[in-house]
């Protein structure tokens, strides 16, 4: 195995220096993307984020710089001076949601720079004249006509947003809902550099207040503090305001808001220090995922997981810079990426020599490199950065390498996320640190306890679920074959060892009240006998059936008990071809009239 790694690196830099021959090539085999959102309406402004037109048009870009370097090489275009061609092995040209994977957040910020990235990775099949070039056979009616999608041949992709009750929500935003985080986010405020920090531009922000922020924000929140949410502010109205574009150039105040923010945001989020390195949290999620989908598609020999793009905000790029020791390499790591920036993870083989055989390589032979592209600016290049305190020529690293040091970084199980973050979220009640779901496939327990990732209290309500369900079958099924059937019965009375009242004892001061039909009050009757029902459980005789007993009410002060019916006279109701008189007498009304039936006779057994 180390003999082949390194025949393969000395491959590879003799391919770098030998660029013009024809026997050496690189093969892409798989890439995951993780891109920030484009521009958004700042938070100050409004709490409906959403994307804007130039953050719609950033993402576009993104996505076909992106198609240019993996789906379909122009040569002719000015982007591969900038990000070269490497057309990822097997993939189609056309939108093909097998190839690809697209995890979003459900922010509509972030959703929507997902659909505008996509758009630009695959953009619509016809051109602007209406003449069709859409290849499939579905565009061709019966008649010979063809016909594209509309929005010129618009093509669909499959995009995944998650929210925060959604388990695979923290593969793009580990830091969201994670409680831990956010304490040790919080007591940075108490440390000894954000006091110095806030004293030092105290005056600074005051200045900014009198100007750009007034009426914006409060004065008490203008300050080091704030430090993103003025940043951003500033940036969106250096970008949609000519007012603020022209104060913020005078004083290239831009710049500093800029720094102050990365600083504030870094130590947020890249500080590997404080609290055994909680605030990397999103980065170490992220950096599972990548690690799975790259796997996946070396597991599935390359028909999986092809081109897989993430979308999120700015904490896990900031995060993931730390833990893979990028700021080492370049001081800009610690900065904020840009809108609409993309960090890169590229799995590829070298063919030596190069032929026709397009077989998926030995894991041996595959290697992958970290790529980072700052923003969408037409000279922001697509660059490859060393990972893990490597040499700065030390750009690609074997597969072994890489998957070791992710593993270092990752946490790639749910339940462990729910246990470091201390998380409250819904879907952390049914994981435990026995029972968990990673997303490098799944745990290393036993058989028998792999298929059970849910607590005992969400398996009860379960099988109590299933339990009603299998009854309410049981019960239809009985309906259906053997007769039974439901029936009112409003006119009689149940004992209740509680009394009517909704409490262990009835006291004798209590009394009790007789409702008379067609009475013009009602008369409470003091209690002294032994109480059979409830006035909060009977209701009122019928107007057909409930004479007798009415009468009997009004003379004796209370209604004649009524016989028990066992549940064999209940449902066999029907013999012998005749409908029997119902033996509850108050509820004729429920009864279909049978002009074959005999008359009712009057039974009068005991």
């Amino acid at each position: 195995m180390w003999f082949s790694t390194v025949s393969a690196l000395v491959a590879l830099v003799f391919l770098r220096g030998v660029k013009t021959q024809d026997s050496y090539k690189e093969r892409v085999h798989a890439s995951v993307i993780f891109t920030r959102h484009g521009e958004r309406t700042p938070i100050a402004l409004s709490n409906s984020l959403t994307l804007t037109p130039l953050g719609a048009q950033q993402m576009y870009q993104a996505g076909s710089v992106f198609r240019n370097r993996y789906v379909v090489n122009d040569p002719s275009s000015p982007l591969n001076a900038i990000i070269g061609p490497d057309l990822i092995s097997g993939i189609s040209t056309s939108l093909n949601n097998d190839d690809l994977y697209i995890l979003s957040t459900d922010d509509e910020y972030v959703a929507a720079s997902a659909q505008a990235f996509v758009q630009g990775l695959y953009p619509p099949t016809g051109d602007f004249n209406g003449s069709s070039i859409n290849p499939f056979t579905e565009s061709i009616l019966a008649n010979g006509t063809w016909i594209d999608s509309p929005l010129g041949g618009y093509q669909y992709p499959l995009i995944q947003t998650t929210s925060s009750l959604d388990p695979n929500s923290i593969w793009v935003q580990g830091d969201e809902d994670c409680t831990a985080y956010t304490l040790s986010g919080a007591a940075y405020y108490a440390t000894s550099e954000f006091y110095d920090t806030a004293a030092a531009t105290n005056t600074f922000y005051e200045n900014l207040g009198a100007t750009i922020l007034d009426g914006v924000f409060q004065n008490e929140s203008i300050g080091y503090y704030n430090a993103y949410p003025i940043y951003e502010y500033a940036n969106y109205g250096y970008q949609h305001n000519m007012t603020i574009r022209s104060i913020l150039l005078m004083d290239s105040d831009l710049q500093d808001l800029r720094n102050l923010a990365s600083q504030l945001e870094f130590a947020q989020n890249g500080n590997l220090t404080a609290d055994g390195g909680i605030r990397a949290m999103a980065g170490r999620t992220l950096a599972s995922k990548a690690l799975g989908l790259l796997a996946n598609n070396i597991e599935t020999g390359g028909t999986e997981n092809k081109l897989n793009v993430m979308f999120g905000g700015f904490e896990p790029f900031l995060a993931f810079f730390a833990l893979a020791q990028l700021p080492m390499v370049s001081g800009n790591f610690y900065g904020l990426p840009e809108y609409a920036s993309s960090m890169v993870f590229e799995l590829f083989s070298i063919d030596i020599p190069a032929s026709n055989n397009q077989t998926y390589p030995q894991t041996d032979d595959l290697m992958v490199r970290f790529l980072f592209r700052n923003g969408t600016d037409e000279n922001a290049d697509m660059i490859s950065y060393p990972l893990f305190g490597r040499g700065r020529s030390e750009t690609d690293m074997s597969w072994s390498d890489f998957s070791t040091e992710m593993e270092a970084i990752a946490l790639s199980d749910i339940a462990q996320w729910c246990n470091v973050c201390e998380a409250w979220t819904l879907f952390c009640m049914a994981y435990t640190s026995d029972n968990s779901t990673s997303c490098l496939g799944g745990n290393d327990d036993d058989d028998d306890d792999k298929d059970s990732n849910v607590t005992p209290q969400v398996a009860g309500v379960i099988g109590a679920a299933v339990t009603l369900g299998v009854g309410m079958i049981a019960f239809a099924i009985a309906m259906l074959l053997f007769g039974v059937r439901f029936h009112r019965n409003n006119g009689r009375r149940r004992s209740s060892g509680f009394g009517g009242f909704k409490g262990p004892e009835k006291m004798d001061s209590d009394a009790d009240l007789t409702i008379v039909k067609n009475a013009a009050g009602v008369a409470v009757e003091p209690r002294t006998h032994e109480r059979v029902g409830s006035w909060e459980l009977s209701d009122s005789p019928t107007a057909a059936g409930g004479a007798g007993n009415a009468a009997a009410a009004g003379a004796g002060g209370q209604a004649p008990p009524r016989p028990e019916r066992s549940w064999s006279q209940i449902s066999g109701l029907q013999r012998n071809g005749q409908r029997h008189a119902r033996l509850d007498d108050h509820d004729e009304d429920d009864i279909g009239v049978d002009p074959y039936t005999k008359p009712v006779r009057i039974d009068d057994r005991v």
